[in-house]
């Protein structure tokens, strides 16, 4: 391969800035809503629900709580069983064993996609978020 050394610098350069960026982007945005153009709505009026049917809808099944994510876990092979296994009320579940368990050594792609399963099943009300990559199980899978 006829490469300069500067390029090859830039390739490792772009190769890592992903996972360099990812601290910074979480951090920077945690906890914030975004606001919908003026004139624009995030979802649509049928779909829309008061806060008491949201208190509600946090105690949904885990067939639900998985929807928003369920082609992106069969494209990485991710079974809910794995998931409802993994539901131990009063358990904490730590990304990266839980990737580990899941995939022997996860790629970026497969830990990602477990991320987002976990963030889901933390906006049904299943986990509790502890620290950055730590979850506790507040109620098990029904």
């Amino acid at each position: 391969m006829n490469a300069v050394s500067w390029q090859t610098a830039f390739s490792a350069l772009g190769e890592w800035s992903g996972t360099l960026a990812d601290p910074l982007i979480i951090g920077r945005f945690r906890g914030r809503r975004i606001a919908p153009a003026p004139g624009m709505t995030l979802c649509h009026p049928e779909r829309e629900r008061s806060e008491q049917s949201k208190d509600e809808g946090r105690r949904e099944n885990l067939q639900s709580a998985l929807e928003p994510v369920a082609r992106r876990m069969e494209r990485v092979k991710l079974s809910s069983g794995f998931i409802r296994e993994a539901l131990v009320p009063g358990e904490q579940i730590e990304l990266n064993a839980l990737a580990m368990r899941w995939a022997g050594m996860p790629n970026k792609n497969e830990r990602a996609a477990l991320r987002e399963v976990l963030d889901a099943l933390e906006s049904a009300g299943y986990l509790e978020r502890m620290e950055d990559e730590t979850w506790k199980v507040v109620r098990a899978a029904d």
